[in-house]
C-alpha cells in the first residue's frame, strides 16, 4: 500500500513538472517568435533605401505589400481605386472633419474620406498620427505583419520640435510611411497658409484711399501673444524695441499694463490691426519652415506684418510686402528703421500697395492642397512607397537655432 501511494506521488510530482516545463517552453516560444517577428520586419527594411520606393520583392509579406487589383496613373484621375479611408488614430481638436470631407470631395482624386472611428482601422488606406499629442500610442496599435497590405501610416504635426519631447520607442522604428508636416519637402506639406498673386489686383488698389489709411493709424505697433518665454525669447526682444523707442500695444497675459487678447472678436482685431502701422508676427521656436497663422492670418489687413522667425521668409514670400526683423540684425536697428518707415508716407503706402497686389489664402483653403495630395498618394500607392527608420530621424533633421540677436 505504501509503495502505491509513493508512486501516486511521484506520478502527480512527474506531471507537475511536465506541465511546468511544456509552459515554460510555450513562454519561451512565444517570446522568441515576437522577437523573431520584429527581427525578421527590421532585417528586411534594413535593405530598403529610406530615400527610394519600396523594394517591392523585399516588402512582399510587409505592410504597403504592392497591390495587382488596380491600375492607376497620375495622369487620369478619373481611374480611381474604391473608396478610401484616412483615419485620424488621434486627430487634433481643430481639425474640423466635415470640412475635410467637404475639401477631399473637390479633389481631383475625390474617392478618399476622413473618419475617426477607430473600428475602422482595417479597413483604412491610411492611418494617421499626431506625435505631439498626448493621444500618441506608446506602442504601435497593431503589430507591422498584421497591418492591412498598402495602408500607409503616416505621422502628423505642426508644431515645431521645441514644444514637445520624444516617447517613441524602437517599437516605433520601420513602420512610418510618409511624414505630413509644416516643412516643404515633407511627404504632404502642411503649411500653415500661403501668399498668391491676387487675380483682381488692380481693382483692389484702385478702390483703396492709402493715404486715408496713413492717415488713420493711431498706433503705432500692435503684438497678440498668448504663450510667454518661448524658445525665440521673443519678449525680451520686444522688451528691447520698446527700450528703443518702439510704442507697441500689447494683448495677451505676457506683459505688465497688457490688454485683453481679443481671440473670438474678429470684429475688434480688425480695428486694432487697421488702427496699427505695424503688426508683429513673432514665432516662438526659430525652426526651419516654421512660420505660422501669426503672419498668413494678418497679411490681408491694412497693416505692415513685421516678422521674425527662423527661416529665410523670402525665399517664400514677395519681397516688400513686409519687413523681416532678421534683415536688421538687432532690435534696436530695427526699430531704428521702424520709426523712420512708419514715419514716411510715401514709402509705407507704396508697401502697402504692393502687398495688395498678394493675397494669403482663406482658412478654408489653407490646406485643400494638402489633403488633395494626400489622396493622389493613396491613388498611386506604389509610385510613393517608403518608410522611414525613426520619426526622430526626420524630425531633427529640421534644425530649430537659438537666437542671436537678443543683447
Amino acid at each position: 500500500m505504501l509503495k502505491l501511494i509513493q508512486l501516486h506521488n511521484n506520478d502527480c510530482i512527474t506531471k507537475r513538472r511536465t506541465f511546468i516545463f511544456m509552459l515554460l517552453l510555450l513562454m519561451c516560444f512565444c517570446i522568441v517568435y515576437k522577437q523573431s517577428e520584429w527581427t525578421i520586419v527590421r532585417s528586411q527594411w534594413m535593405n530598403v533605401s529610406l530615400q527610394s520606393l519600396y523594394d517591392k520583392n523585399v516588402l512582399s509579406n510587409v505592410s504597403l505589400k504592392p497591390r495587382n487589383d488596380y491600375n492607376v496613373t497620375t495622369k487620369s484621375p478619373s481611374v480611381l481605386r474604391s473608396e478610401l479611408l484616412i483615419l485620424w488614430y488621434n486627430k487634433p481638436v481643430w481639425i474640423n472633419e466635415l470640412l475635410v470631407n467637404k475639401t477631399l470631395g473637390t479633389c481631383p482624386y475625390n474617392n478618399c474620406f476622413s473618419t475617426t472611428n477607430k473600428a475602422l482601422f482595417n479597413q483604412s488606406a491610411s492611418v494617421i498620427y499626431l506625435i505631439s499629442s498626448g493621444g500618441m500610442p506608446r506602442i504601435p496599435p497593431i503589430s507591422a505583419l498584421h497591418r492591412k497590405k498598402d495602408q500607409a501610416w503616416i505621422f502628423f504635426n505642426l508644431e515645431p520640435q521645441t514644444l514637445y519631447g520624444y516617447n517613441f520607442g524602437p517599437e516605433w522604428n520601420y513602420v512610418m510611411n510618409w511624414s505630413m508636416m509644416y516643412h516643404r519637402d515633407a511627404d504632404v506639406p502642411y503649411p500653415y497658409g500661403t501668399i498668391e498673386l491676387r487675380n483682381n489686383s488692380q481693382s483692389v488698389l484702385d478702390k483703396k484711399n492709402y493715404s486715408a489709411i496713413f492717415d488713420g493709424k493711431s498706433v503705432f505697433a500692435s503684438w497678440f501673444v498668448s504663450h510667454c518665454h518661448v524658445q525665440s525669447r521673443r519678449d525680451e526682444y520686444v522688451e528691447q524695441m520698446q527700450k528703443y523707442g518702439v510704442q507697441i500695444d500689447i494683448f495677451g497675459s505676457c506683459f505688465k499694463n497688457h490688454r485683453t487678447l481679443p481671440k473670438n472678436d474678429p470684429q475688434k482685431i480688425d480695428k486694432v490691426l487697421y488702427q496699427s502701422k505695424f503688426y508683429l508676427a513673432f514665432e516662438n521656436s526659430f525652426c526651419e519652415d516654421y512660420f505660422t497663422e501669426k503672419f498668413f492670418d494678418r497679411f490681408n489687413s491694412d497693416t505692415i506684418v513685421v516678422v521674425r522667425g527662423g527661416t529665410n521668409y523670402t525665399k517664400y514670400f514677395p519681397p516688400g510686402t513686409f519687413v523681416n526683423a532678421a534683415d536688421f540684425g538687432n532690435a534696436k536697428k530695427l526699430a531704428e528703421f521702424l520709426i523712420r518707415f512708419g514715419n514716411d508716407k510715401d514709402k509705407y503706402t507704396a508697401m502697402l500697395r504692393r502687398k495688395d497686389m498678394y493675397v494669403s489664402t482663406q482658412p478654408q483653403l489653407k490646406y485643400c492642397k494638402s489633403y488633395c495630395k494626400l489622396c493622389e498618394m493613396l491613388n498611386n500607392v506604389d509610385k510613393y512607397r517608403k518608410i522611414y527608420k525613426t520619426i526622430r530621424e526626420y524630425v531633427d533633421s529640421k534644425p530649430c537655432t537659438a537666437p542671436k540677436e537678443i543683447e
